[in-house]
């Protein structure tokens, strides 16, 4: 399910899913630029709080769509495995 929460900004989005793994596989899912490549895009450079890396939406090559063209994203908060905001 995806909603936006009321307590954010109304540009945010929060994300809440299940699955039926550990917390850090999911993480490692996420925060691994070569398993995040498998699902929607990679990234490069290093993540940390408060710094940024290059991510690159490839999600759609599949279907015949191009890449995109790679945005900075900013890593608010990392707390693993539990909490990422970017």
């Amino acid at each position: 399910m995806t909603t936006p929460h009321p307590t954010t900004a109304p540009r945010e989005l929060v994300l809440h899913r299940r699955y039926a793994t550990s917390a850090e596989d999911v993480w490692a899912a996420f925060t691994e630029s070569e398993r995040l490549a498998r699902w929607i895009g990679h990234y490069t450079g290093r993540g940390r709080p408060g710094g940024t890396v290059e991510f690159t939406v490839t999600g759609e090559l599949d279907a015949g769509g191009e890449a995109a063209e790679p945005v900075t994203v900013t890593i608010h908060e990392c707390a693993p495995p539990h909490r990422l905001v970017v």
